[in-house]
């Protein structure tokens, strides 16, 4: 028979004691977890609204309702997710319009080009035409007249040949000596008569 120690009720609450500290210490620990994990929660929260509070001020978007850390994890989680969505859009809209408003400057510098390219042909074509209008016209005023050296003062005069004879001039043909009747327009002489200016060379 197992001897009974002489204080046997101060044995008893000394290993009630340890038995105590052992559950105290695992329930300890597992507090110390469940802290910690709030605490990464805590902080996860926190990254997140202060993403969210970046997105809000570069691109305009606003979120559905406020959230602060008392909402759980899970929803301002949803929020990030459904406004970084958001951002993504308001991206491609804004590289599409900065596009679009390439294109709208290219399409204008080309119209643009097109219209002094065009306008430029346009004076060098009508610059051209006028050279060979005045070209022509010379070449018919030149086929159309006699150029003769006026026997009187030596000027070289360009006479029409239909030219219209003078009547009623008393001076003399110096060629013929009978009346002369071709003004000549450079000089202003009036000194041959039409037979001989036709036989001038």
């Amino acid at each position: 028979m197992q001897a009974k120690c002489k204080n046997h009720n101060h044995c008893i609450r000394a290993a009630h004691t340890r038995t105590h500290a052992r559950k105290m210490s695992d329930f300890d620990g597992d507090d110390l977890a469940v802290d910690e994990q709030v605490r990464d929660d805590e902080q996860e929260k926190l990254n997140l609204l202060v993403l969210i509070h970046e997105m809000e001020c570069q691109h305009n978007i606003r979120m559905s309702k406020r959230f602060s850390t008392a909402d759980s994890t899970e929803a301002i989680r949803f929020e990030y997710q459904r406004m970084r969505h958001e951002a993504r859009k308001y991206e491609i809209r804004e590289i599409q319009q900065h596009q679009q408003r390439d294109d709208e400057t290219k399409a204008k510098y080309l119209a643009s080009m097109a219209c002094m390219v065009g306008f430029g042909i346009g004076i060098v074509a009508a610059a051209v035409e006028s050279q060979e209008s005045k070209e022509r016209k010379e070449s018919k005023e030149q086929q159309a007249s006699k150029t003769v050296k006026c026997l009187k003062c030596g000027v070289d005069n360009c006479v029409p040949l239909d030219n219209k004879p003078i009547y009623g001039y008393e001076d003399s043909c110096l060629i013929c000596l009978d009346k002369a009747n071709v003004y000549q327009p450079q000089c202003g002489h009036v000194c041959l008569c039409k037979d001989c200016f036709d036989k001038l060379k």
